[in-house]
């Protein structure tokens, strides 16, 4: 059974992922999507066809000398904790390098994508701005956030997701049942000689069928990306609890970057939807920086396509308990005490009026 252990655990570490301060991860659950906002590590669904977008805001902050990179999401596999947090100054032509995912400012770490697709955005914009004049790097910096806020944009690229990767998910959840569930119960029945010997050819044969689904799946959603294929491929052929999850890699590739606020406006209902664009108006107003109005200018758009205006989201709730004299401006929950923030979503808390 050493082996049942080993193949749940490995695969159980493919399921994390690494959020830094300015993603979130929507997960499916029973009810339906979950968000989890980083920094730190978080758990996916584990089933292979389950959806597990991560929004991303831009990857970087402004500091004293330019901007610096916290850091955007990337899954376990892919992941490696950067050596220092880079600046970088948007007037001054920088060298930006990317392998992979890791994109490099002058030779130094700077900001790791969830996606190549991401890390290709941030390499683009970055490079677009080195040396230029302060308004045209505002100007490309707001069209980026355009992109990223954009419903229409993001919802016609799920779909196409979902026609190219149907067979692949199909193929998938089969794999994860076999060898994640049927395997360990032949194991516990027969013995872990006999049931490998007996299930070898079996799992060889939809592995490989695994890896033709992937390789059709990764030329639709990306056609001219010949060498990523095949390092995606071989990854997955020689590691097993890889390919389960590959449909993430494909998953991220296709969707590319998107902000949090468009991610919980189509997966999010109800209450939580309304609280999960709140907390990014409000985290958006209490930035500070050249960039903060930018983003504040997108969500209103954003907000104005989705039929609920900034004013109606951040209007204050109904007083429901009597005793309450404050309340979270995120989340609406309401406070007895006094105290200082949210102990859920950390803003600031408002104080009913008398």
């Amino acid at each position: 059974m050493e082996f049942v252990f080993a193949l749940w655990l490995l695969y159980g570490l493919q399921c994390a992922v690494h959020l830094p301060a300015r993603s979130v991860l929507f997960r499916m659950g029973p009810g339906g999507f979950v968000a989890s906002a980083g920094p730190g590590w978080r758990l996916t669904n584990p089933l292979p066809s389950s959806s597990n977008p991560v929004g991303e805001r831009l990857p970087w902050v402004e500091s004293e000398t330019g901007f610096r990179s916290p850091g955007v999401a990337s899954r376990w596999s892919a992941w490696t904790p950067p050596a220092a947090e880079a600046d970088w100054d948007p007037g001054v032509a920088p060298e930006v390098t990317r392998t992979g995912t890791l994109v490099r400012v002058d030779g130094r770490p700077f900001a790791r994508g969830a996606s190549e697709a991401s890390a290709r955005a941030i390499e683009s914009l970055i490079a677009s701005a080195g040396g230029s004049e302060n308004e045209v790097w505002l100007a490309g910096t707001a069209e980026q956030l355009a992109r990223d806020t954009d419903v229409a944009s993001f919802s016609e690229r799920s779909d196409s997701l979902a026609r190219a990767t149907r067979g692949l998910r199909w193929v998938l959840n089969v794999y994860a049942l076999g060898l994640l569930v049927l395997l360990p119960i032949a194991v516990a029945a027969v013995g872990s000689e006999r049931a490998l010997s007996l299930a070898f050819p079996a799992v060889l044969f939809w592995h490989l069928v695994c890896l033709l689904a992937l390789a059709r799946s990764d030329r639709a959603v990306r056609p001219g990306a010949l060498g990523e294929r095949v390092q995606l491929l071989f990854e997955a052929f020689v590691y097993p609890p890889q390919l389960l999850r590959a449909y993430h890699r494909v998953e991220a590739e296709a969707l590319g970057r998107v902000h949090p606020a468009v991610l919980a406006a189509l997966l999010l209902a109800g209450d939580a939807r309304q609280a999960a664009l709140r907390s990014e108006i409000l985290a958006a107003r209490g930035a500070d920086g050249v960039l903060a109005p930018l983003e504040l200018r997108a969500l209103e758009q954003l907000t104005r396509e989705l039929g609920e205006p900034i004013e109606g989201l951040l209007a204050g709730p109904t007083r429901q308990d009597p005793w309450a004299v404050g309340f979270c401006p995120s989340c609406h929950t309401e406070y007895r005490a006094p105290a200082e923030t949210c102990a859920d979503c950390s803003q600031p808390l408002e104080r009913y009026p008398e």
